[in-house]
């Protein structure tokens, strides 16, 4: 009896091993189908960081035979056609570092490379991802150029108008009624939101090319904010409004004062615009560990709590704002530039109380 259940037993054993090993190799041949044919180039690597497997675009991008199965070439013409060495990027990977993802330019194609740890039970594999991001970006040069190309063109005709309306305003020109004045009024506004509007097109356009250049210089702070304050004197004296510079001692920090200066310019003339008459304007800056934190606290309109999240996209203005002119550009540039010195820009804002904002500066500039 014992015997009669091994000689039965035996074989079934036998074939479910089989099949699991069947699936295991079609759902392997199934997977690599998927990889080899996929439209973005792909590059696995064993825990030793040899290539053990490189999809058919891939190989195209770096022109080797896609019908070839030596992989012994393929990061070596991966540095020589993206002008990197993986390695450099492969080697920092660990538990803590799973997507390192940079965009390099190729000569005529620019492409979107990612690197990453792919841990299993039995070891870890590295994954390469190339997306070729060429059009994307011709694309955005494009719209870049245009709207530089815009802007240039429509500042010279809307300067002029200023002055014009200005002339009619101050009666150089002759006497208006006072209906007239009231209508020249109107125009000389909306005149001077449209040149708003197009400057900060011009420095957005800066702002979104890649070869972007700073120039740092050692700057103390409060020299720029007390600049813009006395600035914007004349619109907080008629709204009646206290602006409060909380002095702490805060070192020099190496920034582009000019840059740094259109943040603070942004950030200052939002907090007037949109305080209420007889409202207050708190500025403070403070060491923080390897920072230095500066805040602006206003007691304005505040923002919508279901439209924070949009703050800081280009030509986004808050439904409570539309009343008020501005270009919907301020706070983007806001956050490009800081971005651009390594630091970080945040707020807290209820609406119909008040918003603050918060720029973090280093204290110390990473040199590259």
């Amino acid at each position: 009896m014992f015997r009669t259940f091994k000689k039965h037993s035996t074989p079934a054993q036998t074939s479910n091993t089989d099949i699991s090993a069947s699936q295991l190799q079609t759902e392997k041949e199934e997977l690599e189908i998927i990889a080899m044919n996929m439209e973005e180039g792909v590059i696995l690597l064993d825990n030793t960081k040899n290539v053990i497997l490189a999809n058919r675009y891939i190989k195209e991008i770096l022109n080797i035979d896609i019908e070839s199965k030596d992989n012994s070439q393929v990061l070596k013409k991966f540095s020589e056609v993206l002008n990197i060495n993986p390695q450099d990027y492969l080697a920092p990977l660990d538990k803590f570092v799973r997507v390192t993802k940079k965009e390099f330019d190729a000569g005529r194609k620019v492409y979107d490379v990612s690197f990453s740890l792919a841990p299993s039970e039995s070891t870890q594999h590295y994954l390469i991802w190339v997306r070729d991001i060429t059009q994307p970006k011709l694309l955005e040069r494009a719209k870049t150029e245009f709207i530089a190309l815009i802007a240039h063109q429509l500042r010279t005709p809307l300067t002029g108008t200023k002055w014009t309306l200005n002339m009619f305003l101050d009666g150089e020109i002759g006497e208006i009624t006072p209906e007239q004045k009231g209508f020249i009024s109107k125009l000389y506004d909306s005149n001077e939101r449209l040149i708003l509007i197009t400057n900060d097109l011009l420095e957005s356009q800066k702002l979104d090319l890649a070869d972007t250049q700073y120039s740092f210089n050692s700057v103390q702070i409060f020299d720029i904010i007390d600049n813009l304050v006395g600035e914007l004197k004349t619109n907080i004296q008629k709204k009646h409004i206290t602006v409060n510079v909380l002095r702490n001692t805060v070192p020099m920090l190496e920034i582009d004062p000019d840059k740094i200066r259109l943040v603070f310019q942004n950030l200052l003339d939002n907090a007037v615009k949109y305080t209420m008459e007889e409202g207050t304007i708190t500025i403070d800056a403070h060491p923080d560990n390897e920072q230095v934190v500066i805040s602006i606290t206003d007691t304005g309109v505040g923002i919508p709590k279901d439209q924070q999240a949009d703050i800081f996209n280009r030509f986004y203005r808050a439904s409570n704002a539309q009343h008020i002119t501005g270009s919907g550009l301020g706070l983007f540039l806001v956050k490009k530039i800081i971005e651009g010195h390594g630091g970080k820009v945040w707020f807290e804002s209820v609406e119909s109380k008040g918003s603050t904002f918060y720029i973090a500066l280093p204290l110390h500039r990473k040199h590259t």
